[in-house]
């Protein structure tokens, strides 16, 4: 696991240097060459509309954003910023000097333009003022020091030995790949059993990244390979190691609040009979909800960072949330059925139910499905939507009906003193299992080969199946000692001797 989170910091390491790349020399206003502090910044909004978006574009050098400029009285924002993109990459491509002639000319009034090299013109408007949110002295100033430092990069990067020194860096880059590779794939496999591609695959983009974006001429695909594929690939990484932590967090609070809630009823008298399955319940419902909320978030947080807004996805995508929602009103109806079990307390994990012609143990319980195990090991699994009648035959106690034959030739008061005299055995020597003083209710059939004596003994959850096997074996010892029959099934068959007619009943034959 320690590989595995280290390998995860080398991704990022390469991803952020890779976008570190991609950010534009970021100006900050100074002084005026005549030594003049510089005024505030205007308020955008005087110049625009209050709910107006100013159209802008940014020129590009190199793959990297330089300026920000606004439309003129003739060419759009995109068309104006591309024009001036064409004239600058121009110059940078030709053999300039490594101290690049960018000055500011002024007119009678104020700052005009910024001229580079005596040959491109980028006037001042005040669409550029309103884009950048500056004062005409700020923006000239700011795109004064922006030119300069993209130039002298261009001409670090065209320098002689540049390139050597750039192919042993991305030499060392590529080991230190291959090295993360093996490692992440070893940690894969060891601790999460899994053949490691998506690790795989997030180094060899993330150097694919860095290298394209190395090289002024490539630097454009780079930059989109890191913006589209690593950096979402990168905070993924990182949303599913902190969702898993914070699952992992949570899930052990549970478990040990409700830890301490069992140890407290347990040790408090006045608890009720069912707090242990619903304990039990709740547990589960709370594991669901922190699951529920974590992912919610994460999911969030994803997509907040890579600037995705979901209302406008939902929203748009009405056609496909309503099919979704069609689709899975199923899967709603049981976990609203499953919020309706907890709270009523139908059952809970533990118990013995009889469902829909099922009776086992519930083994485990969703918010969407319950499982039960029947009395050979199958585990049937019903959906709690369908869930129409639910017999517990363990909630807060059980009971014992027992029926027992004797013959019809039996002391009937003596049996009923036999069997009172068993129960109330069994009562002292199980006071665990035994709720409450047996009651033998009498004689309860008149059937058409014995009597049926009848008996109630309640006792608790879970406890009527020894019970009632202990109490047949006590009782079936008893009557063969006392000499009381337990009869069988009979039939009397009567005989009828049928004459010939040769000789009449009762006659002598001659």
């Amino acid at each position: 696991m320690r590989l595995l989170l280290r390998a995860l910091g080398v991704y990022l390491l390469i991803g952020l240097s890779a976008l570190s790349l991609a950010q534009p020399p970021s100006p900050t206003p100074q002084g005026t060459p005549d030594g003049d502090p510089v005024p505030t910044p205007v308020d955008a909004a005087g110049l625009r509309a209050a709910n107006e978006v100013p159209p802008q574009a940014v020129v590009q050098l190199d793959g990297l954003p330089v300026l920000t400029v606004g439309p003129t009285d003739s060419l759009d924002a995109s068309a104006r910023a591309q024009e001036l993109q064409a004239e600058l990459q121009e110059l940078i491509d030709a053999d300039f000097p490594g101290e690049p002639s960018i000055k500011i000319q002024r007119d009678d009034k104020d700052l005009s333009e910024v001229v580079v090299q005596g040959k491109v013109h980028i006037p001042i408007l005040d669409s550029d003022l309103v884009a950048n949110g500056q004062t005409r002295e700020q923006l000239g100033q700011s795109w004064l020091k922006a030119l300069r430092t993209s130039f002298k990069l261009a001409a670090a990067e065209r320098a002689e030995g540049h390139l050597i020194w750039l192919l042993k860096w991305l030499a060392m880059a590529a080991l230190l790949a291959v090295a993360v590779d093996l490692a992440s794939v070893w940690a894969f496999r060891r601790f999460l059993r899994l053949p490691g591609w998506s690790p795989r695959f997030v180094i060899w983009t993330s150097f694919l990244a860095l290298a394209l974006t190395s090289f002024p001429r490539t630097r454009p695909a780079g930059l989109w390979v890191t913006s589209k594929v690593v950096i979402p690939l990168l905070w993924l990484a990182m949303v599913i190691m902190l969702t898993y932590l914070a699952l992992g967090v949570g899930r052990r609070t549970l478990r040990y609040y409700f830890a301490a809630m069992e140890r407290y009823n347990e040790s408090n008298p006045a608890s009720g009979p069912r707090w242990r399955q619903q304990l039990m319940m709740y547990h589960q419902l709370a594991r669901i909800a922190v699951g529920l909320v974590v992912i919610l978030a994460a999911v969030l947080i994803f997509f907040g960072a890579l600037g995705v807004d979901l209302w406008a996805i939902v929203t748009g995508a009405g056609f496909a949330t309503a099919a979704v929602g069609l689709a899975a009103q199923d899967m709603l109806k049981d976990w609203v059925a499953g919020i309706n079990i907890v709270l009523e307390d139908q059952f809970g994990v533990g118990d013995l139910i009889r469902i829909q012609g099922a009776e086992g143990r519930v083994e485990a319980f969703t918010m969407r499905v319950t499982r039960i195990r029947d009395v050979e090991g199958s585990l049937i699994t019903i959906p709690n939507s369908t869930l129409r009648m639910v017999s517990n035959l363990s909630n807060t106690w059980s009971q014992v009906d027992l029926q027992i034959p004797v013959s019809y030739n039996a002391d009937i008061r003596r049996t009923l003193e036999v069997v009172e005299q068993e129960a109330q055995k069994l009562l002292a020597d199980w006071p665990d299992k035994v709720a409450e003083p047996p009651e033998v209710l009498g004689l309860d059939q008149l059937g058409e080969s014995s009597l049926v004596v009848r008996m109630m003994v309640r006792t608790f959850p879970l406890m009527q199946f020894p019970v009632r096997r202990e109490l047949l074996l006590r009782i079936k010892e008893r009557f063969d000692r006392e000499g009381i029959e337990i009869p069988y099934p009979q039939r009397v068959v009567w005989l009828r001797q049928m004459n010939t007619g040769d000789e009449e009943p009762g006659g002598e034959g001659g």
